[in-house]
């Protein structure tokens, strides 16, 4: 998930992924965080939100971004 190219979108209600229990994270994964970290904190922006969780970018793992 390194490739630039690649872009995370905001998921919406009725999508099960906001539902679902979200698993803790895991520091061994091939998944780049700050990728992750980087993408959440752009979805964040761009839609002025003072926060969002992983599950509202598609990914069911226990991640937050917030804004101070």
């Amino acid at each position: 998930m390194e490739n630039d190219s690649i872009k995370l979108n905001l998921v919406l209600d009725p999508d099960p992924i906001l539902h679902q229990n979200s698993s803790e994270w895991d520091f061994n994964s091939h998944v780049n965080p700050d990728f992750i970290s980087n993408e959440m904190t752009r979805i964040l922006e761009e839609n002025n939100a003072a926060g969002i969780a992983a599950n509202q970018v598609g990914i069911s793992k226990r991640i937050i971004a917030i804004k101070l």
